[in-house]
């Protein structure tokens, strides 16, 4: 278990603060015991709290490609990494880690969007293809790991619990009817509702692509 959080704020000139993404990852280091790690540029922050299971020494995030185009903020683990790096290693990808993040990173610079369709796990992540200008947050098959995410007044925030939202004071804290009931009912609320209004889930076995514009697009990559 890692945690995952930060804002993409699209077209919008001011870089997130640095101070903000600390106080979001904060509300989450429990997740993420030993370490923290932050990336920001004009568009984006990422902030990531690290439980180190694979590659203790190199895997530390957020994580990007050799050339800083593609940037990963990662929570959980792709179970088939190592196929996955010996089919990248052969079309000629470089890998400067063992991690399972990188394969990630690699696997979206040869495949695009077909990658999701090709990772056996228990994952949410978001991702920042700095040259497409295009941010993805994605979730596993069937929600294994959680992702929230809301859009706000500076852009679009997200993190893997709603408590890391809420600590960047982006939004305000109301309370939806119809999903405390599914949490009462169900335990659960099916995505992509949640308790709060202003807060949803990315929708399990489910791609979404937000553009500068801050427009979501829901890409399904697969259905059971």
């Amino acid at each position: 278990m890692c945690g995952v959080a930060g804002i993409f704020a699209g077209a919008r000139a001011r870089a997130p603060e640095f101070s903000v993404l600390q106080r979001m990852a904060g509300a989450i280091q429990h997740r993420g015991p030993d370490g923290a790690g932050f990336y920001r540029d004009d568009s984006v922050g990422l902030a990531h709290t690290r439980l180190s299971i694979v590659d203790l020494a190199g895997g530390a995030q957020p994580m990007a490609n050799g050339d800083e185009s593609i940037w990963v903020c990662f929570n959980g683990e792709i179970f088939n990494h190592a196929e996955l790096r010996a089919d990248l290693s052969a079309a000629g990808r470089p890998f400067a880690t063992s991690s399972d993040t990188e394969v990630i990173i690699q696997a979206y610079a040869e495949w695009g969007e077909r990658a999701w369709t090709l990772f056996n796990g228990q994952f949410a992540f978001a991702l920042w293809d700095r040259r497409r200008r295009i941010f993805w947050l994605v979730r596993d098959r069937l929600g294994i790991l959680p992702l929230f995410y809301a859009k706000t007044s500076d852009g679009l925030v997200f993190a893997s619990e709603i408590k890391a939202i809420h600590a960047g004071n982006h939004i305000e804290r109301t309370f939806d009817p119809a999903g405390l009931v599914e949490a009462f009912v169900r335990w659960s609320p099916a995505p992509p509702q949640t308790v709060f209004q202003a807060v949803k889930q990315a929708p399990t076995g489910c791609a979404l692509k937000i553009d500068m514009d801050l427009r979501i697009e829901e890409r399904p990559y697969w259905k059971p």
